[in-house]
């Protein structure tokens, strides 16, 4: 069965206690240890649902993915969020 967004975050922010969310009821973004936009943006992912029962937009920030969120979501976000903060580290290493 598919998620809806509330479930989506609260899973995100269970596995994920570096990510911190921004957002409202239709849409979060999830930033790796601080709230920062613009060119240094700290954003890993955000997820929007226009309307609940609707699917989630999942995107991924620094690859700039889509996620088509699937039956088993739970270990695919998991295994993307771990991916995408890795190549957040990778892009802002020295900096």
């Amino acid at each position: 069965m598919l998620p809806n967004l509330a479930q989506v975050k609260a899973f995100i922010l269970s596995e994920f206690p570096d990510l911190l969310p921004d957002g409202h009821e239709k849409r979060w973004s999830f930033f790796y240890k601080e709230v920062r936009t613009g060119p240094n943006s700290h954003r890993i992912a955000r997820a929007k649902q226009k309307e609940p029962g609707r699917k989630i937009d999942f995107k991924l920030s620094v690859s700039k993915q889509k996620l088509e969120i699937t039956p088993d979501w739970e270990n695919q976000v998991r295994k993307e969020i771990e991916r995408e903060i890795q190549r957040w580290e990778e892009k802002h290493s020295g900096k």
